[in-house]
């Protein structure tokens, strides 16, 4: 057992100082038991007042046993083991940051200090930006949602055959472990809602054949909903068309707010629709309700070849407690969200919202969402790669927005490879920090990227922004602005443009990077501004109203 030394002197036994809870922990005092941290910063532990010295065996009864505290007589010393201060942080900052160590931070121990360490942060890409240190979370996101875990396992299974409606939701509402249910290949206009509200663990319910049977129901809101209080571990849903003709609110498919917990889902092969009739959600999940404060945890889910459309909105998932994150672990992959807006003014393609860590959204196509195609609010550790964001209505329509409720959780997301042509801002990026565009990708839009953010890297990709709405100096007139709050942030081989504005059926020519915050590092970049219908350029290609801010080997030219 390592020990660590207290000092005794008088009544007082010296722990730890202030400073160093701080540094190690960062959320401030750590009280054990009845301890309390002194004028001086030392941990107290307090012994009855007695009028004679304070024996040995006094001392011993008042710290050692449940509190962890332990004294050798033939030592003279006090120790604590490390063992219980391993337990005694981990529950501690759990309350707090809602980790899993499992597949999340880890604490690890040098020997004096305890600290957490983030898995496989190491092997993710280090990049340097206005001064500050940062590290992008390509690699640890893509750890976060490594759904290898929580998986099924076909070969423990029993096979089922459902053949009725009543059938099915004799399955659905009951315990089931192990067992492979088909349902056959059919169309069920249903009469009821279908409910999920079994314990599931090892369990795979799909179709005969991929889109063979449709769920129908139009009575209600709501088609397929995952409900009630109970646990979904290692499950696979797949295969189903879900439909709803409702003409209200509608989620065709929902997991309802707070309920439902578990470790291991998989949705794939669906196809979800409203027929143009619902206004809300085509999927939904809710982990978090404001109503009674509390929430289920589940992690481990995949969500792959999805196809929902014509409904307001694609796809939402919420996650709003903030104590603790209570999704962990969620990829979305090779899914098409396809939203015509026909009800719905905030209608998007997959919105992201609440305490949610470990994201991966890879291969998904944005087509027509209404507000925002893909939108990231308090998530952390996420990123989106080689996706295509294509919106052609009259809608002013942002690609990507990031952005934080006021709790200062929006960061660790990395945007890499992406294919984007909206009619609103290729994407804005509020109150957030440590987030990062790299490797590639091509981000066209009618507005100017905005941010507030700070501690951010922009590195190794090209922004296009043509303006079809402003004319002679209204609307946003930057291709992309660094605003008075963000700092310290990098651009490095950027190409940022409004290069061909009339030819691209834009109205007016922006100038091109608007920077009004402080110590940002622009270099290796190249900036190109284009002209207005009369043949003239509009203000200045590097607009610098800020402190401290760094252009390097980042030509400004004239375009067309």
């Amino acid at each position: 057992m390592r020990k660590i030394l207290l000092l005794v002197t008088g009544l007082l036994v010296s722990l730890v100082t202030n400073a160093q809870v701080a540094s190690r922990f960062n959320y401030g005092v750590i009280r054990l038991g009845n301890n309390m941290i002194d004028s001086a910063g030392f941990v107290k532990i307090l012994f009855p007042t007695q009028a004679a010295a304070v024996s040995t065996g006094t001392i011993r009864s008042a710290v050692s046993g449940a509190s962890g505290v332990n004294y050798s007589v033939s030592e003279g010393i006090f120790s604590i083991n490390n063992t219980y201060i391993n337990t005694l942080v981990d529950n501690r900052l759990k309350s707090y940051d809602g980790w899993d160590a499992a597949v999340s931070k880890v604490l690890s121990t040098t020997g004096t200090t305890f600290k957490w360490v983030v898995a496989s942060i190491s092997s993710g890409t280090t990049t340097t930006g206005g001064g500050n240190a940062q590290v992008s979370p390509r690699d640890t996101a893509l750890f976060y949602a490594d759904t290898t875990m929580g998986r099924i396992t076909l070969a423990t299974m029993t096979s089922l055959t459902l053949t009725t409606e009543a059938q099915i939701r004799s399955f659905l509402t009951t315990n089931q472990t192990n067992v492979n249910a088909t349902v056959l290949d059919q169309n069920l206009v249903l009469s009821s809602s279908l409910q999920q509200t079994g314990i599931w663990n090892n369990v795979y319910f799909h179709s005969q054949t991929i889109g063979g049977t449709t769920f129908r129901y139009d009575g209600g809101s709501i088609v397929f909903v995952f409900t009630n209080t109970h646990t979904v571990n290692r499950v696979k849903v797949g295969g189903f068309k879900i439909v709803s003709h409702y003409t209200g609110t509608s989620y065709p498919m929902f997991f309802s707010n707070e309920l439902v917990g578990g470790d291991g889902l998989e949705i794939a092969d669906l196809d979800v629709t409203s027929d143009g009739n619902g206004v809300y959600n085509a999927i939904g999940m809710s982990q978090y309700s404001t109503g009674s404060s509390s929430g289920a945890l589940i992690k481990h889910v995949w969500w792959s070849r999805i196809n929902t459309h014509d409904v307001g909105r694609s796809n939402e998932w919420l996650s709003q407690g903030y104590d603790y994150a209570r999704i962990l672990g969620l990829a979305i992959t090779n899914s098409r969200f396809t939203n015509m807006g026909l009800n719905d003014q905030h209608g998007f393609g997959a919105s992201l919202s609440g305490l949610i860590k470990g994201v991966l959204l890879l291969g998904n196509v944005y087509t027509n969402c209404r507000n925002i195609c893909n939108e990231l609010v308090n998530v952390q550790y996420a990123i989106t790669m080689n996706s295509t964001y294509l919106v052609n209505t009259a809608n002013v329509v942002t690609g990507i927005g990031i952005s934080d409720d006021g709790v200062n959780s929006t960061k660790y997301i990395y945007v890499e490879n992406n294919t984007m042509n909206v009619t609103g801002r290729p994407a804005y990026i509020y109150g957030a920090s440590y987030i990062t565009f790299q490797n590639g990708g091509t981000y066209t839009g009618r507005y100017g990227v905005d941010m507030t953010s700070s501690n951010c890297t922009f590195k190794n990709f090209t922004v296009n922004v043509w303006d079809k709405v402003s004319t002679g100096g209204g609307g946003t007139s930057f291709a992309w602005q660094v605003d008075v709050a963000a700092s310290n942030n990098l651009f490095d081989n950027v190409t940022i443009s409004s290069s061909n504005t009339i030819g691209n059926g834009g109205l007016y020519a922006h100038e091109v990077l608007v920077v009004k915050g402080s110590n940002n590092t622009i270099q290796n970049s190249t900036l190109i501004q284009g002209k207005q219908s009369n043949g003239t350029y509009y203000g200045y290609i590097y607009a610098n109203s800020g402190t401290g801010n760094t252009l390097t080997n980042t030509p400004q030219q004239n375009g067309i």
